[in-house]
């Protein structure tokens, strides 16, 4: 019951010490340099029902072919902390202060500047809210900081990102599968540094049947605007376009409007209760049109990000 807890109220760290197969748990660093080029890096673990199935991974997103490298590391190579964000994997390092490559062909370093954190409190731990605390969640998220500064460079096969003055982003997924069906939205590169817009929609198994939940965060002047299942908001129009995927919310003061537009799409690894094989495709260096307004009609904000990213999975469900 201690490390549950401790689990809860540290949404950030990891979550698998003790838990049985299946299991896995991945954080999703994003890099964009000043310039606008993005480099993803998703480390992680897995244990499945399926025999060997258990391991450690790091898969490298780049902004060249091949698109993604996809590396597997011996399960017991992975270690990490139930009270912070300290992953160690192979000769890698993942904080919430910065990480550190050094594998072949992977070395460098990119240090962070302060983390603009999703609030953490006992009656809401994170983004999730109150459903954090239910211990029977298939997929658990967690969003450990919207919007920070990067500092320091990367080799990735043979190229040199260089991230001074570039913003980050870091989020992560626990639990034993991801959703059948989810929307996913995210930039934090507007006209005006420190803007972060990040959306989360799936399908939630409950105890009978499923629901919808959503889960989104408007970070602008060091304030966050809420628009989730428990606070009482509600979804008025989400399914994919021609070149993108649309989202809009309300709540009982704001709405909000989202339109994600082209993007690379990018084959990702996820998890199921087998194994990591299935695929997403992830699209990225995507744009992010957003408009939020006061239901009076009055705009607070309208924008458009750069180097975003979007799922919408299945592709041909929306």
């Amino acid at each position: 019951m201690k490390r549950f807890v401790r689990g809860i109220l540290h949404p950030e760290a990891f979550h698998g010490e003790g838990r049985p197969a299946p299991f896995f748990e991945g954080w999703y660093y994003k890099l964009v340099t000043a310039d606008g080029q993005s480099l993803a890096l998703i480390p992680g673990m897995f244990r499945g029902r399926e025999a060997d199935s258990d391991h450690g991974f790091l898969q490298v997103v780049r902004p060249g072919e091949p698109w993604v490298d996809y590396r597997s590391y011996p399960l017991d190579t992975f270690k990490g902390r139930d009270d912070a964000l300290a992953v160690e994997l192979g000769g890698h390092r993942f904080t919430s202060e910065g990480l550190r490559l050094e594998d072949d062909g992977l070395s460098g370093e990119v240090r962070f500047g302060s983390l603009a954190s999703w609030p953490v409190t006992w009656a809401s731990p994170g983004v999730m809210g109150w459903y954090a605390w239910v211990p029977t969640m298939q997929c658990y998220h967690g969003i450990v900081s919207l919007d920070h500064t990067l500092s320091g460079a990367l080799e990735v096969s043979g190229e040199r990102f260089d991230f001074e003055g570039g913003r980050g982003y870091i989020e992560k997924d626990w639990g034993r599968s991801f959703p059948k069906r989810w929307i996913w939205m995210q930039s934090n590169h507007f006209s005006t540094p420190g803007v972060c817009v990040t959306i989360s929609l799936a399908n939630v198994p409950w105890i009978v049947g499923a629901f919808p939940g959503f889960l989104v965060g408007v970070w602008r002047d060091g304030q966050l605007k809420r628009f989730t299942t428990y606070t009482g908001a509600k979804v008025t129009d989400a399914g994919r376009t021609e070149d993108g995927v649309r989202f809009s919310c309300e709540d009982a003061t704001h709405r909000l409007t989202v339109r994600a537009r082209g993007g690379r799409a990018v084959p990702l690894h996820k998890p199921s209760e087998a194994s990591m094989r299935g695929i997403v495709h992830e699209h990225l260096d995507a744009t992010l049109e957003v408009r939020l307004e006061r239901r009076s009609g009055d705009i607070e904000f309208e924008d458009v990000g750069r180097g975003a990213a979007w799922e919408a999975e299945p592709t041909d469900g929306w």
